[in-house]
């Protein structure tokens, strides 16, 4: 780089140098002095040779950092740019997923307060229709007494009671029905005896 920059200095000295101190200026020419000694023409070209391939290595040097450096500028500029895509891709994929979360707990809780609903209504169902059994059985509401049908038994007093055997007795066939905590002693239809276990 010094070289190139003194290079014209030298050679416009150089120049004046020859012409006023030697004779045999057309065989030097516009060349320069080295360490005060005239310098022939092939040396001369043998110096600018040198001097342009150090320049233009010095150029390529300095174009292979210029291209490297915008090389690394590139990339890092590439890497930013797939980072912010890469958050902005995770930002709206856990926005998709918080909006679906979201919407999530939203069905949970109407499908909870259907399920709420709809369980209050069959309950109280189920109340009115008790309240309306009890009205109907009003005496035998949960209490078999003899001489009952296993049709009132049924509308009345339970409908699990359920057949478990026979036995012949000289009153007639007798039929037992049991449920869980009672039994029933039955012929032809009618309660004759019960109890609780």
């Amino acid at each position: 780089m010094i070289i190139s920059k003194l290079t014209p200095l030298l050679l416009l000295l150089a120049s004046g140098a020859i012409a006023q101190n030697q004779p045999n200026m057309q065989e030097v020419g516009n060349c320069a002095f080295i360490k005060g000694m005239p310098v022939t023409r092939a040396e001369c070209e043998t110096l600018r040779k040198n001097h342009e391939e150090i320049e233009a290595k010095t150029q390529r040097q300095e174009e292979f950092a210029a291209k490297a450096h915008a090389d690394f500028e590139a990339q890092r500029a590439a890497e930013r740019e797939k980072l912010a895509r890469d958050q902005a891709k995770w930002a709206a994929e856990r926005a998709e997923q918080q909006a679906k979360d979201a919407e999530r707990e939203a069905e949970y809780k109407r499908q909870s307060a259907a399920d709420d609903k709809a369980y209050a209504l069959a309950e109280k169902k189920a109340a009115a229709a008790e309240e309306l059994r009890k009205f109907k059985c009003g005496a035998d509401y949960k209490k078999p007494s003899i001489g009952m049908t296993m049709a009132r038994v049924r509308e009345c007093v339970s409908t699990s009671f359920k057949e478990a055997g026979q036995t012949n007795t000289a009153q007639g066939v007798v039929t037992t029905y049991r449920a869980p905590g009672g039994y029933l002693h039955v012929i032809e239809g009618k309660v004759v005896q019960w109890g609780k276990f």
